[in-house]
């Protein structure tokens, strides 16, 4: 009957590195998925050597955990002897042998009380029955691997047995610039703080970073929109002040940039310049003809043709006199 074992996990092991599950490379173990004892190979061709006891069907990961099912060989004594135990629960841990393609001390990758660097990328060669594993989350799941030295050879990662793994002297070394005590007090914490105090405090300050720059980009937008709504109401001022004769139109940039500067005093000075006056009106006025024409009514003026003279050269007074005649304005 198979027994389902977790072959490896995302947990740091006794020898304080951890194996990245997705970065396992399955392809060449699933050609030949060997389940070995203690991870012995025979290759001496005596009487006393252990032969494979085993394979592993139904390989695949669930929750960042690579799973699979040991068959053991039932017709070998030695096999049917592990199977036994493991049915009956003496034997309990598992333990895979990987070799070892990419590892990282890359921040991104280490976990509180890592010691060594991460396995991010490795090749799966077979998986063990063994009696104590490295993996200290595992009952009859481990992640004991066996990797590689310079030389390729295989390196058993037995209890007692030096990790090959690359210390991560970047982060222990007592002058190093990510030494916890120095990252607590940079975040707020006291030197003592632990790890998790720690990482907690990083993450809140990363959340108030991210608000703050929402709250920054929304600030932004609101004075951009303010701004364009105040310079449109600028231009619409000034256009309107020159036609009404309060200010030249070769005095319209300069007006525009009192507006830039100094929008509520520049209003306030647009809006307190008279209108310019109606010099012919006045000039017609002072003549008398102004007033005579003022004296007509409508009728009186339309018999003797006066009302195009009115419009012309007074069109202040035709405006009077056409709304108390219609009342309405006049379409000038």
């Amino acid at each position: 009957m198979a027994k389902t074992f977790v072959l490896s996990d995302e947990s740091i092991n006794s020898y304080g590195f951890w194996v990245v599950t997705s970065g396992i490379d399955l392809s060449q173990f699933k050609r030949n998925p060997l389940v070995l004892w203690m991870h012995s190979r025979p290759w001496r061709g005596t009487k006393d050597e252990v032969l494979p006891i085993g394979s592993i069907e139904n390989l695949r990961v669930e929750d960042k955990k690579l799973l699979g099912d040991v068959v053991f060989d039932e017709t070998d004594t030695f096999a049917k002897a592990i199977s036994s135990k493991v049915d009956g629960g003496f034997l309990r841990m598992g333990s895979i042998s990987f070799e070892p393609i990419e590892t990282s001390k890359d921040t991104k990758w280490l976990k509180p009380g890592q010691t060594r660097e991460t396995v991010v990328k490795c090749r799966l060669i077979e998986f063990s029955i063994v009696d104590i594993g490295s993996n200290n989350n595992s009952l009859a799941l481990c992640a004991d691997p066996i990797v590689c030295d310079a030389e390729q050879k295989p390196v058993f990662l037995a209890s007692g047995n030096e990790s090959p793994i690359k210390l991560l002297n970047e982060i222990l070394k007592p002058n190093n610039n990510l030494k916890m005590e120095q990252i607590a007090l940079k975040v707020g914490l006291p030197a003592n703080a632990t790890e998790k105090e720690i990482c907690d405090q990083i993450d809140i300050h990363l959340e108030k970073a991210s608000r703050a720059e929402s709250l920054s980009k929304k600030i932004s937008d609101i004075e951009t929109k303010q701004k364009e709504a105040m310079k449109t109401e600028a231009t619409s001022l000034v256009e309107a002040a020159i036609l009404s004769g309060k200010i030249d139109a070769k005095a319209k940039e300069s007006f525009l940039s009192l507006f830039d500067k100094d929008f509520e005093n520049a209003k306030v000075t647009l809006a307190a310049m008279p209108d310019r006056p109606d010099f012919k009106n006045v000039l017609g006025k002072e003549r008398g003809e102004g007033s005579e024409l003022e004296k007509l009514s409508w009728e009186e003026l339309d018999k003797r043709n006066l009302l195009g003279k009115l419009k012309r050269s007074y069109p202040d007074l035709y405006k009077d006199k056409f709304k108390a005649q219609f009342n309405t304005e006049p379409n000038m």
